[in-house]
């Protein structure tokens, strides 16, 4: 019976930390532990290897892989089914915790194309402002250009009139002296 419960909370490590392994570098590398700590019989079993693991970590290190180590200690009182439970909603945990990881690496993607969209459509947005003042600069030029072509052809009307009376008043047979 000892042995099915230590194999159990063997087992139960072993899930927590695989499933956690695929982590980033920068989390904490949860490893469970279920062991009977209270309950008939096996509770001094329990409370003999809660301490050992961590004595083991205090002497060999509580990193791996760059990762700091963080036991998660739980109870299952001696009961197999607790174990199992106890097991299983880590389990269950840990996948819900990967797939919100996974929605949110997602989401962090969507984001980061976005952000480049936005940045194309500021940087259009820059260009054709850009573009908007030098076609308002062309503009004010044409409206002087065409103020002084207005006035170059009024100059010419007056010119051409003033130089045509003398050449009509001329063949009305009127002189000017």
């Amino acid at each position: 019976m000892l042995r099915r419960q230590f194999t159990i909370a063997v087992a139960a490590i072993g899930i927590v930390a695989l499933q956690t392994f695929g982590a980033s570098a920068q989390e904490e590398l949860k490893i469970g532990m279920v062991v009977p700590l209270t309950g008939a019989g096996f509770a001094a079993v329990g409370k003999q290897v809660v301490p050992a693991a961590r004595l083991y970590m205090k002497h060999h290190g509580d990193t791996v892989a760059g990762r700091k180590i963080q036991l998660i200690v739980r109870d299952d009182a001696g009961v197999a089914d607790n174990a199992r439970r106890i097991a299983q909603v880590s389990h269950e945990q840990e996948n819900d915790t990967v797939r919100l990881s996974d929605r949110v690496t997602r989401i962090a993607d969507i984001a980061q194309r976005n952000r480049s969209g936005a940045e194309a459509v500021t940087a259009t947005a820059h260009g054709q402002a850009a573009a908007l003042a030098g076609l308002e600069g062309a503009t004010k030029e044409l409206r002087d250009v065409a103020g002084y072509l207005g006035d170059l052809a009024e100059r010419i009307t007056s010119a051409t009139s003033i130089s045509q009376r003398p050449a009509a008043a001329s063949r009305n047979g009127v002189h000017s002296s």
